[in-house]
């Protein structure tokens, strides 16, 4: 490296690091009682121009440490800062304390469990516990996926009442990842109906092609965050005789978090 770049590399820095400082003060605007914000709102409250907020918010989302929300004009925290977060979360309460019955879940079934939260209209892992199968699942903390199509997602929305599912997700079309997909709001209605009814969801192939979930929905936390566990495997090993057992072995565990 020559001279002449060391120089442009050091002349660069303090630009970059105003810049960095910049997009983080961005992200310290959103909290528990402001968690959506507009780009008027920052540049109001950061005192920039509205062109530099545009060029930084346009980062941050590229990032995903922002992200938009469906239908307006507002900005949320995006998923990276939870895939950040993952291993902080994993070992927080009280995901610690539910770990243990992951684990439980996992030995007893051979399954890989998981727990995960609603966040918008996503479902985001918190932890997880991978089978002991050869073939089998597996989620990465922090990940997000969608919540319409999946039995986690399912079982934390039916905890809600219609209008605000459908203020969260929309009354479709919804995204189709396979045929067996909820296409609109009707059909979705009628299957978190069906959890509501029973208090387990089930999805079978309606995220991912040979795959197979079965959950339930924690009790809500005290701020209001729900939160359910799962345990997934593969289609071919769902027998009837399993799905009995799973879904015993699920209300256990829920009952057990709901007596502590």
């Amino acid at each position: 490296m020559s001279t002449s770049d060391v120089r442009a590399q050091s002349e660069a820095s303090p630009s970059s690091v105003k810049t960095l400082a910049r997009g983080l003060e961005i992200l310290q605007l959103f909290s528990e009682d402001d968690p959506e914000l507009s780009q008027s709102d920052i540049a109001s409250r950061c005192g920039l121009p509205m062109p530099t907020v545009h060029r930084l918010v346009g980062t941050l989302v590229g990032h995903g440490f922002l992200e938009p929300v469906a239908g307006g004009r507002n900005l949320r925290l995006g998923s990276t800062l939870l895939q950040l977060a993952g291993p902080l979360i994993a070992r927080s309460d009280p995901t610690v304390v539910i770990r243990p019955k992951l684990h439980e879940l996992s030995n007893q079934s051979g399954e890989t469990t998981n727990l995960a939260m609603l966040l918008g209209p996503w479902v985001v892992y918190l932890d997880g516990v991978t089978g002991s199968r050869m073939l089998t699942p597996q989620a990465t903390i922090g990940a997000r996926i969608s919540a319409h199509n999946t039995a986690l997602g399912k079982a934390l929305l039916a905890q809600l009442d219609d209008a605000e599912v459908k203020e969260r997700i929309g009354e479709g079309p919804y995204h189709r990842t396979t045929k067996r997909t909820a296409a609109d709001w009707p059909e979705l209605k009628k299957r978190l109906d069906e959890v509501r009814k029973t208090g387990i969801s089930i999805s079978d192939e309606e995220y991912e092609i040979g795959l197979t979930s079965i959950a339930i929905a924690l009790p809500p936390q005290s701020d209001g965050t729900l939160r359910g566990i799962n345990i997934s495997l593969p289609l071919s090993r769902a027998t009837e005789e399993f799905r009995v057992t799973a879904i015993a072995m699920l209300r256990d565990v829920a009952a057990a978090v709901s007596a502590r």
